[in-house]
């Protein structure tokens, strides 16, 4: 019921929304909005079927790069029920912002963590600035390696089964947060590579304020 009357706008459409889009409409989602200013390029192609071809503007000149994507939920103060054996347990959980989880500093998280997590994080920046930038975050500079770092940089295109897989994800985690049923990614990134097929989900947290 709760998803039949949700009303759900969407700003900036790329191929993963586009794949988003197209789950929650399935799902029967009530309504949804769609806003985007941007030019049509001929790179929009690449992913995004929502865009008719005959209608597209050639013009010169997500988080998602090449073949890698991420999705980082922030539901906010989030209420949502689960079942445990016969009984319907309410449980709540309260996430923090998108500037909160990147500013966690990468010498307390777990040594495990995905090398393509901080690859991801301002990546002209950190190609440029990666001996210095892992110094600065008491971290060994193999977290980063060089060669994962150029392929993310150099990618410009958005991948379709990488998007086809980020927006199955993120329909499966909207629809959870919008009906309250289910456990969502709690304060956690989804994060893939398909150059190995790997889907990856990653605790962003300060471990050591934790503890």
């Amino acid at each position: 019921m709760r998803l039949r009357k949700a009303h759900v706008l969407v700003a900036g459409m790329k191929g993963t929304i586009a794949e988003f889009c197209k789950n929650v409409v399935l799902a029967g989602i009530g309504s949804l909005t769609l806003v985007d200013d941007r030019e049509v390029i001929e790179e929009s192609l690449n992913a995004n079927f929502l865009i008719a071809r005959m209608k597209v503007v050639l013009w010169d000149g997500v988080l998602r790069r090449d073949s890698c994507g991420e999705i980082f939920t922030d539901l906010q103060n989030h209420t949502y029920t689960k079942k445990k054996l016969d009984k319907t347990i309410y449980c709540q959980i309260q996430y923090p912002s998108y500037e909160e989880a990147i500013s966690v500093p990468w010498r307390t998280l777990p040594k495990r963590t995905a090398k393509l997590y901080f690859a991801m994080r301002d990546l002209p920046e950190v190609l440029k600035l990666r001996n210095q930038l892992c110094q600065m975050q008491s971290v060994n500079v193999s977290l980063l390696p060089e060669s994962l770092l150029e392929r993310l940089v150099a990618g410009s295109l958005e991948f379709s089964p990488v998007c086809t897989i980020l927006g199955g994800i993120l329909g499966q985690e909207v629809i959870k947060a919008i009906s309250g049923k289910g456990e969502p990614l709690k304060k956690k990134n989804f994060l893939i590579d398909a150059m190995d097929g790997e889907g990856i989900i990653e605790d962003i947290s300060n471990h050591e304020a934790d503890s």
